[in-house]
């Protein structure tokens, strides 16, 4: 608990302050928070704290793992490579639909950023060579799902 005369129960409510009361200020704050875990499994079980769940429980939003909705792989990976390309200043290359299906077969156990990493190393690994990220497979780890297909 904040004490009163840090803001108290005033900061939930968009309001703090300072340590001198003269500097209050406004504020509008959201916050935006993230898990892979059941939170009210966790409330239940008493290992996430109840007040902090309901704080935050404000308007929840389910998205889906990348290994349910496969359909999007192709598309997270051809924005991945562009975006990766040019912050790198190099050619972007090319993601075949043999790629694409080898993307899509691999599980992604760290989700979108673990494809994002993966597409990232294969822009890298291409050195600003033209043509497919098929090509470049080679280089890339076998555990890596270039290699797979």
């Amino acid at each position: 608990m904040v004490p009163d005369h840090l803001g108290g129960d005033h900061q939930e409510r968009g309001r703090g302050c300072s340590d001198r009361p003269s500097r209050a200020r406004s504020v509008d704050v959201r916050i935006v928070a993230a898990t892979n875990r059941d939170l009210a499994g966790e409330v239940k079980q008493g290992r996430f704290r109840e007040d902090l769940y309901f704080r935050l429980n404000v308007f929840p939003i389910k998205v889906p793992a990348l290994r349910e909705r496969r359909g999007d792989i192709g598309m997270l990976a051809r924005k991945f490579v562009s975006e990766a390309s040019k912050r790198l200043g190099v050619p972007t290359p090319t993601i075949t639909p043999a790629d694409e299906r080898n993307l899509e077969q691999y599980g992604w156990p760290g989700n979108v950023r673990e494809l994002q990493n993966v597409v990232e190393r294969g822009v890298i690994l291409a050195r600003g060579a033209t043509g497919t990220m098929a090509r470049r497979r080679s280089s890339v780890s076998s555990q890596q799902p270039w290699r797979r297909g």
